[in-house]
């Protein structure tokens, strides 16, 4: 089982019964040929195996029986591997490939259904955490995710784990072989059912947090209105006992009087102003002041992160403790110091986009925000591949720095647009129509339901059924592009990785294979963003998906307005109280304009609800108009549910990568605890030198590790390993052999292909191309491929 570490046992190679399956022949012949005749006893015994090994297959029901063309392709791969020397017991052979496949493409499916029914519960329960009042915040919280939430998850982890056991049974050609993975991806499930645990967490505390600065904006607003109310309803009842009746030009002017001095008279505050550089900075030095004295001093001498705004990072000799590398060849110091501000600019990015993420959300700045920030740098800077190039506390400093420098400006104008979007006055003015309409209607004795129906509609209902509609599309383009034409792609990461490549060989330019190889997880997501584009871009699909969305939340409008409760409410505003509580789950209705709707002068309630019903219609091809007509580009980043963001997190998985070539893992789930590439590439594109001779190595790591070659690198502290000892250093990887010698004729056609071009751009020389490389076509790199990746 060649270096094998877990210990095997007879039961895990072979189903054996040592009663059933023991069987004896006598001799083909019953005395001595050629004149002997044949043994009677030969043929009885045969005839009778043959009768139990029918039986025996009638009983089984897995594994199925091998047929002819399993038992050939079974017969090649061993040939292969034989003819190649790379006899091993591994994904090579084929039948064994293509069931892992099935199951990963099942484990696929299946996560995915778990995903989203979380999210589809989760984002109810945000709506009931935004409809609640401040003292019951905490109360019902800890409910939804001590009860509600642990019986969702409870219940989908059976499921999924049952559905993933009948699978082993039954689910496919050849399961059998793979029965030692059962084990693994059941670990998944759990893995998977934590991963959403704690996700689900975080978004109901983040919620409530939310909740709770809005509930101390809305507590100045309900006071604002609260006083405007008493100021109209007096006036009016000082001037009915005028007995008089203005026109509408002399209302208008008697309102803005009125409304001007009631403004004045309130002496309304605006939201405290925050400067976030200045916390940001403070944060930072409180989670380091245990640092090193160098440390602490740099940060006391930082008054600013204004400095840091458009400073780009900038490698230096002091980010690296170079007492761990004084026995260590230079080439290996140069190319540590090159991993090390490779994963610096990573991180950067990967906080950019987290910044990018709360900024859309349109929300208030919270020091979470900055700690988020400061969690993500610690847990990278934890990851033993990071640890294993020995960065010093400056290197860490001046990260931190450089990110939170960048992140506070935009941060602070992320508060600032919170801060001018909820200012009292601003929020109050943008009701003064709708008091005008009252304090006209009451002025002259009317009572205009269908126009304070078409305001509640216009105010309250339109916000509340964008927000829906946002919070449910992201989750709807996922589940239309895992059942159309191109859904296979996203099934497995092999799948996705065929797509890729195929691309990329068509296309077949440097600066894309270049992005590939050293920025593989960012390709990624701007393949997958680019995708959803197009496929959504002026499409009818879209128009269809926001119009069922749209559809279905104004059917239960609808029905909440026909509810016996809410049609005999006895006011407004109980009958609006009823009607919200109806909708808790799907839509957070602004405080605000209810209350401007309680304030009007409404007696037929059950007219009322007919008007609004009656708007409603309208209102509905208003939202879908206005989303549709912005682009599939421009209503991504307003999405609650990323499908890009999802879609990568299911493409790329574990993220981890080959120590020698970078290809990128493709083992199933996300926590698996060995990792594995069924495409390993030329070792130059990583880029990897020969030892010390600065030339871009073209063998592959997937033949050098059955072979008696060597390496060196700070992973194995400058000492020469022979490649064949890899788990020694790197025990979680499984480097596969080559299925043949055409394998890699893919990577090499691309090493060929580009080789001037990668070695100017890695600063080192071409890699030596055997002959037989340059006589490689674009049909052959593709024919390997496919082959590759059956």
């Amino acid at each position: 089982m060649e270096k094998r570490n877990k210990s095997m046992k007879f039961c895990d190679i072979i189903d054996f019964d040592t009663e059933k399956h023991s069987w004896y022949f006598p001799g083909l012949w019953h005395g001595v040929p050629p004149m002997a005749i044949i043994n009677q006893g030969y043929s009885e015994n045969v005839f009778q195996l043959k009768k139990y090994l029918f039986t025996l297959l009638k009983e089984r029901q897995s594994p199925e029986p091998q047929n002819i063309n399993s038992f050939m392709e079974w017969t090649k791969s061993l040939w292969n591997a034989v003819k190649h020397e790379t006899f091993i017991f591994s994904f090579r052979n084929i039948l064994v490939a293509e069931a892992y496949d099935q199951m990963s493409v099942k484990y696929s499916e299946l996560e995915w259904n778990f995903r989203k029914k979380v999210h589809s519960n989760l984002a109810k329960y945000e709506n009931i955490i935004k409809n609640q009042l401040p003292e019951n915040l905490q109360n019902v919280t800890s409910d939804i995710l001590e009860k509600r939430i642990k019986e969702l998850l409870d219940r989908e982890e059976t499921n999924m784990t049952q559905t993933l056991e009948q699978f082993f049974k039954s689910g496919c050609a050849n399961v059998h072989l793979i029965e030692r993975y059962r084990g693994d991806f059941l670990i998944y499930v759990k893995s998977l059912r934590k991963d959403l645990e704690v996700m689900a967490s975080n978004k109901c505390w983040e919620a409530v947090r939310i909740q709770n600065v809005k509930s101390e904006i809305q507590i100045i607003q309900t006071k604002i209105q609260q006083f405007i109310e008493e100021k109209v309803t007096k006036h009016l009842q000082n001037h009915r006992m005028n007995h008089s009746t203005p026109n509408e030009r002399e209302l208008k002017l008697e309102f803005n009087a009125l409304w001007d001095n009631i403004l004045q008279e309130f002496n309304m505050t605006r939201l405290r102003k925050h400067r976030i550089e200045i916390e940001m900075l403070e944060q930072l030095k409180r989670e380091m002041k245990n640092r090193p004295g160098a440390v602490t001093e740099k940060l006391n001498n930082v008054k600013s992160l204004k400095y840091y705004e458009q400073k780009s990072f900038e490698m230096n000799n002091i980010y690296m403790d170079h007492g761990f590398f004084w026995n260590i060849v230079e080439f290996i110091t140069k190319d540590c110091y090159k991993k090390l501000s490779h994963i610096a600019h990573s991180l950067a990015e990967d906080c950019q986009v987290y910044v990018n993420e709360k900024i859309n959300t349109e929300e208030d700045y919270n020091e979470m925000y900055c700690q988020n920030l400061l969690d993500m740098i610690n847990h990278k800077l934890d990851e033993e591949e990071v640890r294993k190039l020995h960065p010093t506390p400056q290197f860490e400093v001046d990260l931190k720095l450089h990110i939170l420098g960048g992140a506070a400006p935009l941060f602070q104008n992320m508060h600032d647009n919170f801060g001018i979007n909820n200012d009292p006055i601003r929020v109050t003015n943008n009701f003064k129509p709708q008091y005008f309409s009252i304090f006209k209607n009451r002025m002259l004795y009317k009572d205009k339901s269908r126009r304070h129906a078409e305001h509640f509609c216009e105010q309250c209902l339109k916000p509340a059924i964008k927000e829906h509609t946002y919070k449910n599309l992201g989750k709807e383009i996922i589940d239309d592009m895992l059942k159309c034409a191109d859904a296979m792609m996203f099934s497995s990461r092999k799948h996705f990785q065929l797509t890729l490549l195929k691309e990329l060989l068509e296309i077949n330019r440097f600066e894309n294979y270049l992005r590939y190889v050293t920025k593989y997880d960012n390709y990624v997501k701007r393949w997958i963003s680019k995708y959803i584009v197009k496929k959504y871009n002026n499409s009818a699909e879209l128009d269809n998906l926001v119009s069922q969305i749209v559809s279905s939340i104004g059917k239960k409008i609808k029905a909440a307005l026909q509810e016996p409760i809410v049609q005999s409410s006895q006011s407004v505003s109980q009958m609006l109280q009823v009607f919200s509580m109806e909708l808790k789950k799907d839509l957070v209705l602004s405080k605000s304009a209810m209350k401007v709707t309680s304030f009007q002068n409404i007696s037929n309630i059950c007219q009322f609800s007919t008007d609004i019903a009656y708007f409603l219609d309208s209102t509905e091809e208003e939202i879908k108009s206005s989303i549709i007509s912005m682009g599939i580009e421009d209503v991504l980043p307003k999405l609650t549910f990323k499908p890009q963001d999802e879609l990568c997190q299911k493409i790329i998985g574990c993220g981890k990568r080959c120590p020698f070539c970078d290809a990128p893992c493709e083992a199933g789930g996300n926590n698996h605890q060995y990792h594995f590439s069924s495409f390993h590439r030329p070792k130059g594109l990583a880029p990897y030198k020969c030892s010390e001779s600065n030339i871009l190595c073209n063998s592959t790591c997937s033949a050098d590790v059955f072979s008696n070659d060597s390496f060196i690198n700070s992973d194995t502290d400058g000492k020469w390993l022979q490649y064949k000892d890899y788990r020694t250093i790197y025990p979680n990887w499984v480097i596969l052999p080559d299925r043949d010698l055409n394998s890699s004729d893919y990577w090499k056609f691309v090493l060929k292909q580009f080789n001037d071009s990668f070695a100017k751009h890695y600063h080192v020389e071409p890699a030596d191309i055997p002959s037989e490389w340059k006589r490689l076509t674009q049909k052959q790199a593709l024919s390997s491929l496919q082959e590759n990746m059956k």
